[in-house]
């Protein structure tokens, strides 16, 4: 495809679709070709501004596009990702990548069945101050890994809890699955391992929904490792704190830009000869869409080589398996 453009189909045009559609056609490789959904004046209006065509329904056969992107509410992801996969396309889906480890499963199996990429959208690795970290952590200059401590939320906004999202036949839960799943990547990808015990509380007592408001998760591995994390929709202003425990020092995440939760600092801390902590903290890119540029980027890789490269299906799947795993513990108090 030497000189050509990757076609994009994006499925859903909500506020992640008109963001969605923009990384796109940032991109010097690839080019928004159509734009799917049932919402007529939302997807024109996305089609219109980014030029692509509009279709208000999935195109048979999959159309002349080489691949999807899927921006839905929780409850299509699986259907509009099956359909991109059985037309022999690759396909990436925007988080959590389905409601349920079912549904997940399933698509991983049919992705494998057609030899196609099947991408997830944990665009929160690509953020500056998280990629720098990671760095650092694999060059041990923390040493190994202790703990973790996680924390991320937001203050909501007018009318919240009537959004799709505070349904649980449409989301498949509340806040873990918004949020708390970005969280959950984090530390698995940090932290790589089993987790053997899990234990969670929630709360629902300002929207008093059905689904939780602000959940927190305390999660050990088969290493002894222990993470812990803090994600609600009852902030009184958004914040953002990742930091990571080691033997040698620590790494602190702090803000992801813009609305995230403040200007995004790293701060590593490593200690001397003389056993005294020696701080460097740094200020990281401010802009929010990069990370969803690199994303994309490591998406067209994907379908140029036809190797998976970024964050997969079995990466959701294992996080799916923590949430559910959350939901049983929380069953039972």
């Amino acid at each position: 495809m030497t000189g050509k453009k990757y076609k994009i189909a994006l499925i859903g045009a909500g506020r992640m679709g008109g963001r969605w559609a923009k990384v796109i056609n940032s991109s010097p490789i690839a080019e928004l070709a159509l734009v799917i959904d049932p919402n007529k004046n939302a997807g024109e209006k996305i089609a219109l501004q980014n030029g692509a065509t509009y279709l208000s329904e999935f195109p048979k056969k999959g159309g002349s596009v080489d691949a999807f992107i899927i921006v839905t509410p929780h409850a299509q992801l699986y259907q509009q990702a099956r359909r991109g996969l059985q037309c022999g396309k690759p396909v990436f889906i925007e988080k959590p990548g389905a409601r349920n480890v079912a549904e997940l499963k399933e698509l991983i199996a049919l992705a494998q069945k057609k030899r196609q990429p099947l991408s997830i959208g944990f665009n929160y690795r690509y953020f500056d101050a998280i990629r720098k970290a990671k760095k650092a952590i694999d060059a041990n200059v923390v040493g190994e890994i202790l703990f973790m401590r996680l924390r991320h939320g937001h203050q909501g906004r007018a009318g919240y809890g009537k959004e799709w999202r505070m349904n649980r036949n449409i989301s498949g839960g509340g806040v873990l699955m918004d949020q708390g799943v970005h969280l959950i990547d984090l530390l698995l990808w940090f932290m790589p391992g089993e987790i053997k015990k899990l234990s969670a509380v929630s709360q629902s007592l300002f929207w008093k929904g059905t689904v939780e408001e602000q959940a927190s998760l305390i999660l050990k591995n088969n290493k002894g490792q222990i993470a812990t994390m803090s994600v609600g929709i009852t902030e009184w202003k958004p914040i953002f704190s990742l930091e990571i425990v080691g033997r040698k020092g620590y790494v602190l995440v702090e803000g992801l830009g813009r609305k995230y939760g403040g200007k995004e600092f790293l701060t590593v801390g490593v200690k001397n000869k003389d056993g005294v902590i020696v701080e460097k903290t740094t200020e990281c890119d401010p802009e929010p869409e990069n990370a969803l540029k690199a994303l994309f980027k490591e998406f067209i890789t994907s379908i140029k080589t036809g190797k998976m490269s970024g964050p997969v299906g079995e990466d959701a799947l294992r996080v799916l398996q923590v949430v559910e795993g959350a939901y049983k513990t929380l069953e039972k108090k």
